[in-house]
């Protein structure tokens, strides 16, 4: 059996979800005043110290003495993840590997969640930063939903511990918001917040991203300076999957790609170059968001082993879903597995 340990962040969730039902090690992090009662060995933290607080802090403290395999999950991961522990008992193969089924692109700043998140100023306040990634709107981020994913030590300690002391010493909320209040945003992001909220042009600057990003529906306030729980978190959700530990090759390759003249993340596609060593191509320009997709479903093949007993459980079940989601939203969910199939795709995840 490989040598896991789970890291786990619950709130008011029922331990018998998820928790109870683990067989390997594990860490449950408690966050206290969302409801919910501590239990013995919980380590319990305020609400204002979640996901990315809660992952950096576990690696913090373990840095030197880190299992094989540490699995990062929500309390209850059935939102994001099909047969949870089916999914982390399958034999892992790679230094890093996600269990989510649903896909997620984000902006720089994504401007359709009700709030503006700064995902490019919390990589840049994190010390990473991106080739040409403010001259228009670009989908440069790519992650799992949930951040339930699994990371190997080896890809953990490619960076310095200190990599993750300055994430727990940056994920304060006001003052990041501060910081996203004074940063010199590019031209174009005034432009998408005019179209998005016509409500606000006759506002400064300032005020339009105090009203985006603040806590307020129901109480418009110019004067607010609070930002919404977690705001610094929730910014750096995507860079856990897609950027800390995805290793500095494919780091990368993907802000090479993100560089180029499109504005969203591209590789070949064409099957007659299909490249098993999943090399990027620089170029052409890809009007397909579906394709940027389909080219990462395709870096998911060194996750699993393919033959191991509970992976072959989980993949029937993931295709089961799969077709249960097309009925749901009308495409053939069968022919939707088989193409991934024919286009080179292992793993089954929709």
């Amino acid at each position: 059996m490989q040598d896991k340990h789970i890291v786990i962040f619950r709130g008011k969730e029922d331990r018998d979800i998820f928790i109870n039902k683990i067989k390997f090690s594990k860490t449950v992090y408690h966050i206290d005043g969302i409801g919910g009662e501590p239990e013995d060995g919980d380590i319990v933290v305020g609400n204002q110290q979640v996901t990315d607080w809660i992952h950096a802090k576990y690696i913090v403290d373990n840095y030197d003495n880190l299992h094989e395999y540490t699995i990062f999950a929500q309390a209850d991961p059935t939102d994001h993840v099909h047969e949870p522990l089916l999914a982390i008992e399958s034999t892992f193969t790679g230094l890093y590997g996600s269990f989510s089924y649903a896909r997620s692109i984000y902006e720089q700043y994504t401007l359709t969640w009700e709030r503006l998140h700064a995902v490019y100023l919390s990589s840049k306040r994190l010390g990473i930063d991106f080739h040409n990634a403010n001259n228009s709107r670009k989908f440069i981020y790519y992650c799992t939903p949930g951040t339930t994913f699994y990371v190997h030590r080896d890809r953990i300690r490619e960076r310095p511990k200190s990599f993750y002391e300055n994430i727990i010493k940056c994920d304060n909320d006001v003052d990041f918001f501060n910081y996203v209040l004074d940063y010199n945003h590019p031209d174009w992001l005034w432009a998408e917040i005019n179209r998005a909220h016509p409500e606000l042009r006759h506002l400064s600057k300032i005020e339009k991203l105090k009203k985006i990003t603040s806590e307020l529906p129901k109480a418009m306030t110019l004067n607010s300076s609070k930002p919404k729980d977690d705001y610094f978190g929730v910014s750096t959700e995507p860079l856990w999957s897609s950027i800390f530990f995805t290793g500095k090759e494919m780091f990368d390759l993907m802000d090479t790609a993100q560089a180029t003249i499109g504005n969203k993340l591209y590789f070949d596609l064409r099957k007659n170059n299909y490249d098993l060593d999943f090399k990027f191509s620089r170029f052409p320009y890809s009007p397909n968001m579906s394709e940027t997709i389909l080219n990462f479903k395709r870096l998911e093949n060194n996750w699993f082993d393919w033959d191991c007993p509970n992976y072959l459980k989980w993949r029937e079940a993931l295709i089961e879903k799969t077709i249960w989601e097309g009925k749901q939203r009308g495409f053939d969910g069968l022919g939707y597995v088989k193409y991934l199939e024919q286009s080179g795709c292992k793993h089954i995840s929709f």
